[in-house]
């Protein structure tokens, strides 16, 4: 983002990714980044590598990973990505308290008007991390099923090593993304060390355009499908 906003690698001094933006909903945030006396704010989506699915530098343990409520924390705390919250641009939380301790504390916090919170189902706690215990359940299974073909140790998960029951699209969807982590490392150092970002972007967009393609497969498959079966009904 830095470089994008012409601080190069080497001089960025600080970097504050989820700025609030008036205005705007939660989702649409922005970044500031700090170096050679400048300070720049932008919307996080007008930069190149704002997907955070596309998983950009990841280290390869970060794919192994099952956990996504920080399971063994007293209180975990993540983004409320419900679209009954996203229109407030101040941003609101899910909070999972496991501590009794704890929880009388924020109880009192309420209790005192100091924090404003309200219940939430299981099930709405899910919603709002949908994504990540997708890929941190079906895609980790099918994970560790490409590592154990190439003969690459694997950890014990809470998942089993299958490719069992995931569809062809999201085999690809998963592929891709390992490809994705991989490439953004090794075309990182390219351009840094020819100080041109574009061959990391060209290089990354390529691979990106396939990886749209691949997942825009899948809804229309299913849109497809589901026309079949309105139409099955009503004949």
């Amino acid at each position: 983002f830095a470089w994008q906003a012409g601080i190069e690698p080497g001089h960025l001094e600080k970097i504050d990714f989820r700025v609030k933006l008036p205005d705007r909903k939660s989702s649409d945030y922005g970044v500031t980044v700090e170096g050679n006396g400048q300070q720049i704010t932008r919307p996080t989506r007008e930069y190149f590598g704002s997907n955070w699915g596309v998983g950009f530098f990841k280290y390869s343990a970060c794919e192994d990973c099952d956990d996504v409520f920080a399971e063994t924390a007293d209180v975990a705390v993540g983004d409320a990505w419900l679209p009954e919250f996203t229109a407030d641009n101040g941003g609101n939380s899910i909070l999972v308290v496991r501590s009794v301790e704890l929880g009388k504390l924020i109880r009192d916090g309420v209790n005192s008007g100091r924090l404003c919170l309200e219940s939430c189902s299981a099930d709405a706690m899910a919603e709002s991390q949908a994504g990540g215990l997708r890929h941190r359940r079906d895609g980790l299974s099918y994970r560790l099923y490409l590592k154990e073909e190439d003969g690459i140790w694997v950890p014990k998960k809470r998942v089993p090593v299958s490719a069992a029951g995931i569809r062809s699209t999201r085999k690809k969807i998963y592929g891709f993304r390992e490809i994705l982590r991989q490439r953004s490392h090794e075309l990182w150092v390219d351009g840094v060390d020819a100080n041109d970002f574009s061959l990391f972007q060209s290089g990354m967009r390529k691979l990106i355009r396939q990886y749209n393609r691949a997942y825009a497969s899948f809804p229309v498959r299913v849109a497809k499908k589901l026309k079949r079966l309105v139409a099955n009904i009503w004949e």
